[in-house]
């Protein structure tokens, strides 16, 4: 009888095969082990001045060590140099951890979390697009679901999950209403200002719409969510609310067609574009705690591109600055002089990658489903010294 297809019998014995065969197997064997990534350090030069520059990368179904499973990362939290990253996906409401090596089939890599959706989420492609750790209360992780059905409107729904990664409340954001149900909220920062505490959500589309007027760039939005006080007699978090108080308008020079993920560090803004597969860094500031403004047109960078030019990572959903947020926005007027890129320094950019789309390039594959980490250009140079940074007086 016929061996079963998975039976040991099936593979061949290395003493039968001759040299030419057994070279053959060995460039296959690290061609394999090249697709799976690997843990050690693989900074590559910036390509200009202006391109994010590579320091680690890895599939997430590598890190986990499993040949199959969908893992659409759409957002990114970085809790300390201790922990592993926790990475959302917007198909599921379990959370990635991903050890800061990348290494594959990491021990130390996990699915954590409860996968259960929210009573609110009808659908199983109710998941998370965004992830943010609240440094400040140091006991819970905000997550943001981009848009939910009730009663025919599209509203976003926001998490309070527990160190555990298990949801413990959840709040419809009524509002506003988005037109679509996927062009709706795509990241969460926490921000801390004048002892208050807000929540900046992210739109995905240029004027937080869809359509061709959400992909004109230069209509960047952030609303800006501020926790409302307990209600009177209430002991747990679920009575405690947040509700819109303002937008903050991106620079119009950015010419974003959409935006995927965003971070704030001090008094440093941080967002990226998946569709158009860049960054951008400026400098926030706030007249008052009612009325935040991005105050320049900041920096944009390139992600790495391939050989010929083309995109290369081209579903980039997530960023976090991987330093303890100490420095929370606390300056409502930062110094003039102060450059955005400096209070960064040469901080690690931790961030995330989407499930690649069926009409895109064969390159934007290779990146898809992917944890990375990246440096901004002069924090690579030898010549450049942290200490020249002015986070340096804020750590």
């Amino acid at each position: 009888t016929s061996a079963p297809i998975n039976s040991r019998t099936n593979h061949i014995p290395m003493k039968k095969m001759t040299a030419t065969t057994k070279l053959l197997f060995l460039l296959l064997l690290c061609a394999w082990l090249g697709a799976l990534g690997r843990c050690e350090r693989v900074e590559r030069a910036a390509s200009s001045e202006r391109g994010l520059v590579l320091v680690k990368e890895n599939k997430l179904t590598s890190l986990l060590g499993v040949a199959f499973l969908r893992l659409e990362a759409s957002g990114i939290a970085f809790l300390s140099q201790a922990d592993p990253l926790s990475v959302v996906s917007d198909n599921r409401m379990d959370v990635v951890e991903a050890p800061t090596d990348f290494c594959p089939s990491s021990p130390n890599a996990s699915l954590q979390g409860n996968p259960a959706y929210p009573s609110m989420c009808s659908d199983a492609d109710c998941g998370f697009e965004g992830m943010t750790y609240d440094f400040v209360s140091g006991d819970r992780y905000f997550a943001i679901v981009e848009t939910v059905l009730t009663d025919g409107v599209y509203n976003g729904l926001l998490c309070q999950m527990d160190m555990q990664y298990t949801v413990q409340t959840c709040q419809l954001l009524t509002d506003y209403a988005f037109s679509t149900s996927n062009k709706g909220y795509e990241g969460v920062a926490v921000v801390r200002y004048n002892g208050e505490l807000f929540l900046f959500l992210l739109c995905e589309g240029n004027h937080c719409t869809s359509g061709a007027k959400g992909r004109e760039g230069g209509g960047g939005r952030i609303h800006v969510y501020q926790q409302q006080q307990q209600q009177s007699g209430a002991t747990n978090s679920s009575s405690v609310l947040f509700a819109k108080i303002d937008t903050v308008k991106l620079p119009s020079s950015l010419n974003f067609e959409d935006y995927s993920g965003i971070d704030v560090y001090g008094n440093t803004l941080l967002v990226t574009s998946q569709s158009s597969s860049l960054f951008w860094v400026g400098t926030l500031a706030a007249k008052d705690e009612n009325d935040f403004y991005v105050r320049d047109d900041g920096y944009v960078y390139y992600f790495p591109r391939t050989d010929t030019g083309s995109l290369l990572y081209c579903n980039v959903e997530g960023v976090a600055v991987m330093r303890p947020h100490d420095a929370l926005f606390t300056v409502a007027q930062p110094p003039e002089e102060e450059d955005p890129r400096l209070v960064i320094g040469d901080a690690l950019l931790g961030m995330s990658s989407d499930k690649s789309k069926s009409d895109q390039s064969s390159s934007c594959v290779e990146k898809d489903m992917m944890v990375h980490t990246f440096r901004l250009p002069f924090a690579s140079s030898p010549s450049f010294s942290s200490s020249s940074s002015s986070f340096s007086s804020r750590e």
